[in-house]
């Protein structure tokens, strides 16, 4: 167990609190979803995910080798709890820290040939970014829904909350 890399991490560009550890090969995740109407949790439920998660592991801080972070797009609020919170864990743990785009993020674990990462970014735009054939083809920017419609093949497979949102 000592050769492996464990690598905390966590993602709140959107209303989702995403947190995972990758302990090897092996993950553990917790994530809290706001019921319709209820604001982010990002602010209460961050931490105690983290210590959920760990906790499944069976691992401490002591055994965390990195951290990782989800830098957006997207909500500000979101995305300032996130990253001061990586921020104020990799300083006093002496921790390498990364920064991961939450559009590549969830396009990731994708098996399809055109992906679109697509974050509801609220006023009637979402934030998006397009991979064919595991190349990028659009950069995340922000966009109407229809727009970003005219601009996809028939066969792109999207995904991410602005995807369900704006069907």
């Amino acid at each position: 167990c000592w050769d492996l890399v464990i690598t905390v991490g966590f993602d709140t560009a959107t209303p989702a609190t995403a947190v995972a550890l990758l302990l090897g090969e092996e993950a553990f995740e917790a994530r809290h979803d706001p019921a319709p109407g209820e604001r982010p949790g990002h602010a209460t439920r961050l931490l105690t995910l983290i210590a959920e998660v760990m906790d499944a592991a069976g691992v401490g801080w002591e055994a965390v080798d990195r951290l990782a972070v989800g830098v957006g797009p997207g909500s500000f609020t979101g995305l300032r709890i996130g990253l001061a919170t990586a921020r104020g864990l990799a300083q006093a743990r002496g921790l390498p820290l990364a920064g991961v785009s939450s559009l590549s993020a969830l396009a990731a674990p994708v098996e399809a040939d055109r992906v679109a990462a697509v974050i509801d970014a609220r006023r009637g735009e979402v934030f998006a970014a397009v991979w064919e054939g595991g190349r990028q083809t659009l950069a995340p920017v922000a966009l109407a829904p229809a727009e970003l419609a005219a601009r996809l093949a028939e066969s792109t497979v999207a995904v991410g909350d602005g995807a369900v949102r704006f069907r």
